[in-house]
């Protein structure tokens, strides 16, 4: 049996232990990162839709910690997605400098320098660099998220003996 004493100290301990983590974290920040990371922070999605969802699509009831967990990994899959939104969006804009005048890059950007708000477009190309990086994943194994190494996903042999490229089976 546990001593509630006991169980409260280390509570206490644990949760002072990582106020200590964030505080060290958030002062190695500069004010943009700092920006980012309170807007992430803040951001979440609506339990209550989420949960819907998961119910409408696994057509059966799903706990309220099941959906807490769909939010949190939608949260982070969100942000990957941004993210590379963000690196698509600079590669489009270092792509467009080549060749161009200083007086039309300047058109493009903002007085401070950012390359603008992301487009529909931006977050279409993560997405679907996002799918390629990841075909193959689950079960493969090889280079970026699996498969055999093209951007096409796994190729011929995948799943067998002597498979093409090196790839294989991790599950039975």
């Amino acid at each position: 049996m546990r001593d509630p004493l006991l169980f409260s100290w280390i509570s206490c301990w644990e949760q002072a232990v990582l106020t200590w983590w964030d505080s060290v974290l958030l002062d190695s920040f500069d004010s943009q990162q700092t920006q980012r990371y309170e807007a992430f922070r803040r951001a979440n999605l609506n339990k209550a839709a989420v949960k819907k969802l998961a119910n409408q699509v696994l057509s059966q009831s799903v706990t309220a910690g099941v959906g807490t967990a769909i939010c949190g990994f939608s949260k982070v899959f969100t942000g990957e997605i941004v993210e590379l939104a963000l690196k698509v969006q600079k590669e489009w804009a270092d792509a467009d400098v080549e060749g161009e005048g200083i007086e039309n890059i300047r058109k493009r950007t903002k007085s401070d320098g950012s390359l603008g708000p992301l487009l529909p477009d931006h977050l279409r190309e993560a997405a679907r660099r996002y799918r390629l990086e990841l075909r193959g994943a689950v079960g493969f194994r090889g280079s970026i998220g699996g498969g055999c190494g093209n951007a096409l996903g796994a190729g011929p042999g995948v799943g067998g003996e002597g498979a093409v490229g090196g790839v294989g089976r991790l599950f039975r």
